[in-house]
C-alpha cells in the first residue's frame, strides 16, 4: 500500500507459563497495519489472535510475557516502553474494544464516570467538556439518551448497549489504530450487524485504522483489506481480502472458508466444519501444526514445519501446498 505503516510487527513471540511448562501462544507473527487500512486476524479459539493484541497494547496479564520480536508504532518499538509511555499510546493513540464489555464495565461505577476519566485521561479538558463529548460519542454509536445511560451501571444495560458504549469510550479520544478483539461475540446477528456498518462507518469519517480480530471469515469479508489467517500462534496464510477469499491456498484457510454458513447450507440442514479439534499449543506435534486435520498430509508435513512461501508483495502461505504451487508458477 502506498500510505504510510502504523503499526509493524516483526517475529513476535508471547510465552505463559503454563502447569507442564512454557506455552508459545504467539510463535513468530509478522504483519503491518498502515495508515486507515483494516487488518483482520481470523483463526479458531485459541489460535493467538487476542494474545498477540494484548502484547501490542502492552496488557499482557499473569505470566503472559513477549520473548521475542519488535511491535513499532510509528517507528518506535512499544516493547521498550516505561509505564508512563504506555500510559501515553494507550487511549491517545491506540484504542481497543475488548471482547467481553459486561465484564470490561466496572459494574460499582457509572457509564458517565468511566467515560468522563477516559475523555479526561489524556487531556485538560473540563468535567463538563468530558461529558458533552460522552454524550456526542454515544449519540454516534447509536444509543439514544444519553444522559439517561450516563447516569446507569453496566449491569442495568443490554450487552449491545455495552458493546456501542466501548467503542463510544475506545474513540474518545480519537486514536490512529482502533483493535476490535471480537467485537461481535455474544451478540445477535441483528445487532452484530449494527455493530459492523457503526465500525465501518466511523472508519471512513475517522481515516481510522482498526485491526479487526475474529473467528468469522463472514466478518473479515465485510470490513478488512487484508487478511492474516492464525493457526496455532503463527500465521499460515497472509493476503488481501480478494485474495484469499478468491484464492484460498492453505487447506485450513479453505475449511474456515466452507464454515462460513449460507442459504444453501441451511436448505440441506449441514454446516460444514473443519474435522479434528484446534491444535493445543502446551504440546503441539511435530511438523506443520494443523497436519492432523488435514486432509492433504504427506510425510513431509509430518516431520517439519513448513515456512511461509510468498506469492508476491504481502501474499503468502505456510503449507507444503504451497511450495508446489509457487513452482508451477503462483497459487492456485
Amino acid at each position: 500500500m502506498s500510505t504510510p505503516v502504523l503499526l509493524k510487527i516483526r517475529d513476535l513471540h508471547v510465552c505463559f507459563d503454563g502447569a507442564h511448562g512454557e506455552v508459545r501462544a504467539v510463535r513468530g507473527i509478522s504483519y503491518d497495519i498502515h495508515e486507515r487500512e483494516v487488518v483482520g486476524i481470523v483463526g479458531e479459539s485459541g489460535s493467538g489472535k487476542s494474545a498477540s493484541a494484548y502484547a501490542v497494547m502492552g496488557l499482557l496479564r499473569g505470566t503472559g510475557r513477549v520473548t521475542g520480536g519488535t511491535v513499532e508504532f510509528r517507528g518506535e518499538n512499544v516493547l521498550d516502553y516505561k509505564r508512563e509511555s504506555w500510559d501515553a499510546l494507550r487511549g491517545k493513540h491506540i484504542g481497543m474494544i475488548f471482547q467481553n464489555p459486561m465484564e470490561c464495565l466496572d459494574p460499582m461505577i457509572s457509564v458517565g464516570s468511566q467515560m468522563r476519566e477516559a475523555a479526561m485521561s489524556h487531556s485538560a479538558m473540563s468535567r463538563k467538556t468530558a461529558d458533552e463529548r460522552s454524550k456526542e460519542l454515544l449519540l454516534r454509536v447509536g444509543i439514544g439518551e444519553p444522559e439517561r445511560v450516563m447516569r446507569q451501571y453496566a449491569s442495568a444495560l443490554s450487552g449491545g448497549m455495552c458493546q456501542r458504549i466501548m467503542i463510544a469510550m475506545a474513540l474518545i479520544q480519537e486514536p490512529e489504530l482502533l483493535i476490535a478483539d471480537e467485537p461481535t461475540t455474544s451478540l445477535d446477528v441483528t445487532v452484530q450487524a449494527q455493530i459492523m456498518d457503526l465500525l465501518e462507518d466511523i472508519r471512513k469519517e475517522r481515516n481510522m485504522a482498526i485491526l479487526f480480530i475474529t473467528h468469522d471469515m463472514g466478518l473479515v469479508a465485510q470490513i478488512c483489506n487484508t487478511v492474516c489467517v492464525m493457526y496455532a500462534g503463527k500465521i499460515v496464510e497472509k493476503g488481501t481480502v480478494f485474495e484469499i477469499f478468491g484464492d484460498p491456498v492453505h487447506p485450513y484457510t479453505s475449511g474456515l472458508m466452507k464454515a462460513i454458513p449460507n442459504i444453501e447450507m441451511d436448505r440441506k440442514g449441514k454446516m460444514m466444519s473443519i474435522e479434528g479439534v484446534p491444535a493445543n499449543v502446551t504440546g503441539l506435534p511435530g511438523g506443520c501444526a494443523f497436519h492432523p486435520r488435514c486432509a492433504f498430509c504427506t510425510d513431509d508435513c509430518r516431520r517439519r514445519e513448513p515456512g511461509p512461501v510468498s506469492f508476491g508483495e504481502g501474499r503468502y502461505a505456510a503449507c507444503y501446498l504451497a511450495e508446489k504451487e509457487a513452482k508451477t508458477g503462483g497459487a492456485k
